[in-house]
C-alpha cells in the first residue's frame, strides 16, 4: 500500500493500485457505489472519484483507469479525499469529463499544475514557499518530458505540488464550505482548461455552484492565467 494523499483532518490516506474514452455525460448505469474516502476493494464497499470513473467508463474497478491521464486522476484522487462527506456524492458529474481526458491528451500536466498553483496564489500568497512552488509548476508546464522515466519523474513531481498547494489552500479556510468549494473549484478549473470551454461547473451539493476563478496570476515571470 502507499501514501497518496491526507484527508481534510491531516490523516495519511492509502490507496493500492489495482485510450482515450468519450463517455456520454446522460449515461445512467444501474447500482454505481456510493463515493467515499480512498481505496475500495470492490464497489459493495464503496468507490472514490476514479474508482467510479473506471465503472462508467467499462473498465475494472480500481483508482488508476487507463481511461484518465494519470497526472489528472491524481488530482481527482486528492479532491476526493479531501472534500466533506456531504460534497463528495457531487463529484460524480466530474467524472464523464475525467474518462474523456486519456493519456495521449496533450498539455495535461501543465493544467493540472496551473490550475493547483493558482488555487495557492489566491489563497495564500504571502507563502514563503510559493515562488520556489511556483517555478516548478512553471517546469512542469513549460518543459515537458519526453521519456518514460522522465514523464514518471514528473508525475511524482506533480502529485508532491498538488498535496502541498492543495495543504495551503485547506490551511487558509476554516470554513468547512468554503474549503470544500476551493477543492472543488481547482478540479473544476483544470477541466475546464482541458477542455477549452469556460462554462458554470455542475451543482456542488449543499456548497452550491463551484466558483471557478480563470483570472491570470499578476507578476512574475509565471503568467497563468
Amino acid at each position: 500500500m502507499v501514501v497518496t494523499g491526507r484527508d481534510r483532518d491531516g490523516a495519511p490516506v492509502r490507496r493500492t493500485r489495482a485510450v482515450e474514452t468519450v463517455v456520454d455525460p446522460s449515461a445512467v448505469l444501474p447500482a454505481l457505489p456510493l463515493l467515499a474516502r480512498g481505496a475500495h476493494r470492490d464497489p459493495t464497499t464503496g468507490a472514490c472519484l476514479m474508482e467510479y470513473t473506471a465503472l462508467l467508463a467499462g473498465e475494472p474497478f480500481g483508482d488508476h483507469p487507463s481511461c484518465t491521464h494519470p497526472a489528472l486522476a491524481q488530482l481527482a484522487r486528492q479532491v476526493n479525499d479531501r472534500v466533506g462527506d456531504d460534497v463528495r456524492p457531487s463529484l460524480v458529474t466530474r467524472a464523464p469529463a475525467l474518462a474523456s481526458v486519456g493519456p495521449d491528451h496533450p498539455d495535461v500536466v501543465g493544467a493540472v499544475a496551473s490550475a493547483v498553483i493558482m488555487a495557492h496564489y489566491q489563497r495564500a500568497p504571502d507563502s514563503l514557499l510559493l515562488h520556489r512552488r511556483m517555478r516548478v509548476a512553471a517546469t512542469l508546464r513549460d518543459q515537458p518530458a519526453t521519456g518514460g522515466w522522465a514523464r514518471r519523474r514528473d508525475l511524482v513531481r506533480l502529485a508532491n505540488l498538488t498535496g502541498a498547494c492543495l495543504d495551503a489552500v485547506e490551511r487558509r479556510l476554516p470554513s468547512p464550505a468554503r474549503r470544500d468549494r476551493a477543492l472543488v473549484g481547482v478540479l473544476d478549473r483544470a477541466l475546464a482548461r482541458l477542455s477549452g470551454e469556460l462554462r458554470p461547473a455542475p451543482p456542488l451539493g449543499s456548497v452550491g455552484a463551484a466558483f471557478v476563478d480563470l483570472r491570470p496570476v499578476p507578476g512574475g515571470p509565471y503568467p497563468w492565467g
